[in-house]
């Protein structure tokens, strides 16, 4: 180890985190970029003083399913350092770690679970080595960055290959590209899926990404379609089956208010509640809790974890302005939105309610905003009590203009084109109904909790 480098970056990294904590500014990452610029070699100089890593990735839910098991591990007392306020980049990590480090060494017995972004994760693999890699799914997400989901997984599954018999994969079987790298690894693999069919359709979504199957390339035949091509299905031109899962969801209670699943193993059952709702959080809350069982704590101790839950900062993310309720969701691919609209219809189809969708084509959002048009906006014409619709970002042409031609009925008084996030903001609060809703791409929904952290709304993005 070049301690001379080492300490010169620890001191320089805790140093700018001191001066960013007086100014209360948001820049997470500052500290790891300019740290490693000193020591390339920081971060896994840093993560060798864990106890072990926990890698959390997948283009949807793994924001929130890394916050489900940070809760399991709090309600265990387990010391663990997690990138909570999700840069999950490498200069994330480091930033995370340095505040926890002192100059001699890491607390003992501490875990690092880090929430990884997909294109990082190979790298991440390679300098941490994990003893857990959750991969959640693959979707179609910032084409202009990570390019189609194959491309993608391909270099997932280099990377898992290199894991040592010691370390455990869990993957999503209900995913068939994520399932499928799970073939010929030295490493240990654990799968994870749902199994109540009550839940599913026959008929796959026209934006689903990854309907082949992976091994003939031929349709996969699904008996059971959840979300986009997540399902229970088979291929009947090569018999390619999917994996059995060991942890399963097999019934699934969705209320506005939260979640109740009834999970198993091969040798237990248990009832996991939570205070967070959407089907696609099923999904989310099983791969938290196959994690926790994985690392042998008890399904007491997860359902624990599970009570205290409080979703991350712009995922369905509630707050009460004066007589309003209005709810954040983060938007960011096809297939996340097209889930959001399907919750909020299932549980406002009888209620006015008003919305604002900001759109915006920053480098963290993707440049390229093509993906809306994927986007089943048809399905508006389903919300009988959508009083009024806002559009605001950047990119608020593109979207007025697909949501034009979704056939929704664009009057007077129900559509608006607001470019000033801030005005935006103001309309969706003088708007009749009570229920109102932000549908943010990622830099917006970070603008727009600055706008209502001002107003007094709602607490710092970065004191989450």
């Amino acid at each position: 180890m070049n301690n001379g480098r080492y300490y010169l970056a620890l001191l320089l990294g805790k140093s700018i985190s001191k001066v960013l904590s007086l100014l209360h500014s948001g820049a997470t990452a500052a500290p790891g970029l300019y740290a490693s610029k000193i020591d390339k070699d920081i971060l896994k100089k840093l993560t060798s003083q864990l106890d072990f890593s926990i890698v959390v990735s997948g283009t949807n839910g793994k924001t929130t399913t890394a916050r489900i098991l940070a809760g399991i591990f709090k309600a265990i007392n387990q010391n663990f350092i997690h990138n909570r306020t999700g840069s999950n980049l490498e200069r994330g990590i480091v930033s995370e770690l340095i505040k926890k480090a002192n100059f001699l060494s890491q607390p003992k017995k501490t875990i690092g679970l880090w929430e990884i972004d997909e294109a990082f994760l190979p790298t991440a693999v390679k300098i941490l080595k994990p003893r857990v890699v959750l991969l959640t799914n693959l979707f179609r997400d910032q084409l202009d960055r990570y390019g189609e989901i194959d491309s993608l997984a391909k270099k997932w599954k280099e990377a898992l290959k290199t894991l040592p018999k010691t370390s455990v994969a869990i993957l999503n079987s209900d995913d068939p590209t994520v399932a499928c790298l799970g073939k010929n690894l030295d490493c240990k693999v654990i799968y994870y899926g749902l199994r109540d069919k009550n839940l599913g359709t026959k008929n796959i979504s026209h934006a689903s990404d990854a309907t082949l199957c992976p091994n003939c390339l031929k349709p996969l035949k699904y008996n059971s379609c959840f979300i986009s091509h997540l399902g229970i299905y088979q291929c009947l031109e090569c018999h390619h089956l999917q994996p059995e899962p060991d942890f399963s969801a097999d019934k699934v209670k969705l209320s506005e208010d939260g979640l109740e699943i009834t999970a198993k193993t091969k040798k237990q059952k248990c009832q996991l509640k939570i205070k967070i709702s959407g089907l696609y959080n099923s999904y989310n809350v099983l791969a938290a809790a196959t994690t926790a069982h994985v690392l042998d704590i008890s399904f007491e101790k997860i359902c624990v974890g599970l009570k205290n839950f409080k979703p991350a900062f712009g995922r369905l993310e509630k707050l009460t302005i004066k007589d309003k309720k209005l709810k954040i969701l983060l938007v960011k691919n096809p297939t996340g939105f097209n889930e959001v609209l399907k919750t909020v219809f299932s549980y406002f189809k009888n209620k006015p309610i008003s919305l604002l969708i900001v759109l915006n084509d920053l480098i963290a959002d993707g440049k390229d905003v093509s993906w809306i048009w994927d986007i089943d906006f048809e399905y508006l014409k389903q919300f009988k009590n959508l009083e009024k619709i806002i559009i605001s970002g950047l990119r608020a042409e593109d979207m007025a203009l697909r949501i034009k031609h979704s056939q929704f009925p664009i009057g007077k008084n129900n559509f608006e084109v607001e470019k000033n996030v801030n005005e935006a903001i103001e309309l969706l609060l003088k708007s009749q109904s009570n229920n109102l809703f932000i549908f943010p791409t990622y830099t917006a929904m970070l603008n727009i909790r600055k706008i209502l952290n001002k107003k007094g709304f709602i607490h710092s993005t970065w004191k989450d």
